[in-house]
Formats: C-alpha cells, sequence, structure tokens
C-alpha cells in the first residue's frame, strides 16, 4: 500500500472514530445523523455513517423503549474503537 493511501485512509478513519467518541459522551447522543448529513463532505463517508446511526436509533427506540440513548452510545463508543483500530491498525500493514 502507498504511503499517501494508507495516510489518507488512517485519516478519515480517525475522523470518524473522534466524531463517534464525541457523541457517544455528549449530552445528546441522537443529534450525531443530524449534524453528520447537514456537513459539507465530498467524500460520502459522514452521511452513509449518520444513515446508518440513524436507522440504528429508530430500531433501538422501537426495541428498548427506555433504553435507547444507552443502546446508541454504546453502538458509538463499538463504533469509534473499532474506527480507532483500524486507523492504528493500518499502518501495521504498510
Amino acid at each position: 500500500m502507498e504511503m499517501v493511501t494508507s495516510l489518507g485512509v488512517s485519516v478519515i478513519t480517525g475522523l470518524l472514530s473522534i466524531m463517534a467518541f464525541y457523541y457517544s459522551f455528549s449530552k445528546r447522543a441522537e443529534g450525531y445523523y443530524e449534524e453528520t448529513n447537514e456537513g459539507l463532505d465530498s467524500t460520502g463517508y459522514f452521511i452513509v455513517v449518520g444513515w446508518i446511526l440513524m436507522g440504528l436509533h429508530k430500531l433501538y427506540k422501537i426495541t428498548f423503549r427506555s433504553y435507547h440513548i444507552s443502546a446508541l452510545r454504546i453502538t458509538l463508543f463499538i463504533f469509534g474503537t473499532l474506527f480507532m483500530g483500524m486507523c492504528i491498525g493500518i499502518w501495521f500493514l504498510i
């Protein structure tokens, strides 16, 4: 893998992990998909992640009526750790 490609992938996954960690510990975790769909993004990564989390939030509202925000925070934290692992792990593949 080229150095520029690995740098780009690690920056994008690092940004996704930082956003996921920020919203997993914020006061309003359900605002993640609203803010990611409104931002300017030429790659489309943030829009797709926002759509996935919007669907998960609606699913959690149906299945876990009183704990849907906690389930969303746990999901965001898991996404953050996965993206951070991808961000760091890409350098071991070079």
